[in-house]
């Protein structure tokens, strides 16, 4: 292989099919399983009484997620402001050899990218978990970078009859 298919088989990229760049709905349902342990499980807000009664203590909110919040459709296609670009960054590890540091690459979608999808859930308090865990997007992020803050987003709420 040459050095650009090198390149692009240790980069990380945005599955892809003849209509275009998507997100799969599972990696929305993580989104929502560690937004929910970072606004609600673990940021301290909340009484130990209302975590219970909604099943978001720290060993039942992700089965929580898992069976009661679901995404649709299966593929969520991007509509890009741009075209696709490629960010580099150093990740760090410790390991039992010491400190070990390897360049990461993935694709990255521009600014002003949007996409739609729908969130049913079946428990009633889910509705405030799904809005608290959307705004908590702005600051970190989804996908690979999202603790670097890359992926952020904003949303918005489409009412459908």
């Amino acid at each position: 292989r040459n050095m650009e298919e090198e390149l692009i088989s240790g980069s990380t990229i945005f599955p892809s099919d003849e209509k275009g760049p998507f997100i799969w709905d599972y990696q929305w349902k993580g989104f929502f399983k560690e937004a929910t342990e970072a606004v609600f499980v673990r940021s301290g807000k909340f009484t130990k009484e209302y975590l219970k009664k909604n099943d978001l203590t720290l060993y039942l909110y992700k089965k929580t997620i898992d069976r009661q919040l679901f995404v649709r459709p299966r593929k969520i296609y991007l509509n890009l402001s741009g075209p696709l670009t490629f960010v580099e960054r150093p990740l760090r590890g410790q390991t039992m050899h010491g400190e070990r540091i390897c360049l990461a690459r993935s694709q990255a979608a521009p600014a002003g990218t949007t996409c739609e999808f729908e969130i049913i859930w079946f428990k009633e308090c889910l509705e405030e978990v799904v809005k608290r865990c959307l705004d908590y997007g702005q600051y970190s992020g989804m996908l690979q970078w999202r603790n670097s803050g890359a992926g952020s987003f904003t949303w918005e709420e489409i009412v459908v009859d």
